[in-house]
């Protein structure tokens, strides 16, 4: 008696796990795979681990519900924001090099490692087919118009690819190495974006020397019309390479990740491994708005070229002064520099009057030194008679001010 309740049992749980199978599996609607690979696909039941190799590009769809990523598992995977879960796999015969969402948020186009690029349904995980052209090389970055109707390609050899979207077809090839390397120096496209007119193009460019030695970075404004470049700003100087490279959607500000040429490790937007820094920077004169800085303590520090910055509590104390071979306590300067309203107004892109620029130069604080009481002295009364040796060093002695720790109190 007590086998066949076992059994019984047994049976009906492999009955309920199967009817559970089968509603997840409905309610999932997974995507058609390729014909290409239908043969060697099935149903399965899996762990989520994510892509099984690395993930070279990710791009959250325009309404922030959806990342989609490619890799070099010959996969690309759309997840769902809000929860992390894997939504669907589009599978491919090669390794993947860079994908990116159109703006309607209905299509994904991903390029391969052979330089093809392929354009795929989102909603229903259909192939759309690939695009037809000649290949520059390995597809390095893709980008799509704000309409949709264009996309611009880079690859390894540093040339850029133009296509049309509707028609998948390619429309030019645009190759500044051959236009520039018999002049003495080489330039590579290595990342493209479309600026809102859909008809301007800013490319960041590496700039070489013949015998390949890096020479910085710069961005170039290419009209599509003109099939001509119409601005170009000489933004870094120094041996490094460009990573990624975005422009914001008004077409006001660019961000681009540069990595060390000499060590290989990458720094953070417009910035390179030797100082870490975040930096925005303004398209139009190519010129430097900001830096955002964090720090493994958590704080964090926003500062201009001027030298106006605003910080978290205890962000501060991570900023110095080096005027010459001398080295100051922002605490010295912390009144006329921290200003947190001037560096909104900047990066709303908003004119504001600077009183002071520490690039032009300051004067140097006065030497302070607390001659009595001595360090760690202990008193048997309320009141305490305090020395201080102020020495002028050349910007003068307005007021001195006694500070207590513990809340920074005026005393």
């Amino acid at each position: 008696m007590l086998k066949k309740k076992i059994g019984l049992t047994l049976i009906t749980a492999i009955l309920m796990l199967a009817v559970s199978l089968n509603c997840a599996i409905a309610a999932q609607k997974p995507s058609p795979v390729p014909e290409a690979i239908q043969d060697r696909q099935g149903p399965e039941i899996f762990v989520q681990t994510g892509h099984s190799s690395s993930i070279i590009s990710a791009f959250f769809t325009s309404d922030g519900r959806y990342l989609v990523s490619c890799g070099e598992d010959k996969t690309i995977k759309i997840w769902e924001a809000a929860t992390g879960r894997e939504i669907r796999t589009l599978f491919q015969s090669d390794k993947m090099s860079a994908c990116a969402v159109f703006p309607d948020n209905q299509k994904i186009l991903a390029g391969d490692e052979k330089g093809n690029l392929h354009l795929w349904n989102m909603e229903t995980g259909k192939s759309l087919g690939k695009f037809t052209g000649k290949s520059p090389g390995t597809l390095a970055t893709v980008s799509i118009s704000p309409d949709g109707r264009h996309a611009a390609s880079t690859h390894a050899g540093g040339a850029l690819a133009y296509w049309d979207t509707a028609n998948k077809k390619q429309i030019f090839v645009l190759d500044r190495y051959k236009q520039s390397s018999a002049k003495g120096s080489a330039y590579y496209i290595k990342a493209a974006a479309f600026l809102s007119d859909n008809n301007r193009i800013a490319l960041g460019i590496e700039v070489v020397d013949q015998p390949y030695k890096y020479r910085g970075f710069n961005i170039e404004i290419y009209d599509i019309k003109k099939r001509k470049t119409v601005r170009t700003h000489e933004i870094l100087k120094g041996e490094m390479y460009i990573t990624s490279f975005a422009v914001s959607p008004d077409g006001k500000y660019f961000f681009a990740s540069l990595a060390d040429a000499k060590s290989g490790q990458t720094g953070n937007f417009i910035s390179t491994s030797r100082d870490g820094t975040l930096r925005l920077w303004g398209l139009a004169a190519g010129a430097e708005i900001a830096q955002f800085i964090t720090f493994t303590d958590g704080e964090w520090i926003v500062i201009t070229p001027e030298g106006y910055f605003n910080a978290s509590p205890g962000g501060a104390k991570h900023l110095n002064v080096r005027v010459g071979n001398q080295v100051y306590s922002i605490d010295n300067f912390y009144e006329k520099f921290f200003n947190p309203v001037y560096v909104a107004s900047v990066l709303q892109s908003r004119k504001v009057e600077v009183s002071a620029d520490v690039r032009a130069g300051i004067l140097t604080p006065p030497e302070i030194r607390i001659v009595s009481p001595e360090l760690n002295a202990t008193f048997a009364t309320d009141t305490i008679s305090i020395t201080v040796l102020a020495k002028d060093t050349g910007g003068g002695i307005d007021e001195i001010r006694l500070l207590q720790e513990a809340g920074w109190r005026i005393i």
